[in-house]
């Protein structure tokens, strides 16, 4: 899956998205690495909830020095850390996205889309 979106040439409010994962990383004592920075740009420089495969398929399109077990890594510490949460869908890849905000999943039962909703629309039921 072609990651749509994601362009180095960003605007200022996904820099200060960017910025401020980077900045909770670092007040927990995380080093940033070209690695951790641009799993992030990935991750933010789409709605869509991806997988481990196509977040390092994106990151290597622009930095094809970076391994992918890099950026499983990166994955695992952005999870620890909270900015980052993943889903498991059934049998299906895990997929990740940003964690900025508290939301619920609704997965589509025949192709497995997977839809946020705000978690107001959760607490009801």
């Amino acid at each position: 899956m072609a990651v749509s979106g994601y362009d180095r040439e960003v605007d200022s409010e996904r820099i200060d998205r960017v910025d401020a994962v980077l900045r909770h990383m670092r007040e927990r004592g995380g080093r940033i690495t070209t690695a951790l920075r641009a799993v992030v740009e990935v991750l933010d420089a789409t709605d869509e909830h991806l997988t481990a495969q196509d977040i390092a398929g994106a990151v290597q399109a622009a930095h094809p020095a970076i391994h992918g077990s890099t950026i499983y890594r990166a994955l695992d510490r952005l999870s620890d850390a909270g900015m980052v949460s993943h889903l498991h869908v059934g049998h299906a890849p895990v997929v990740y996205h940003l964690g900025h905000d508290h939301h619920g999943h609704l997965v589509c039962g025949r192709c497995g889309a997977v839809v946020d909703v705000p978690a107001t629309v959760m607490r009801p039921v």
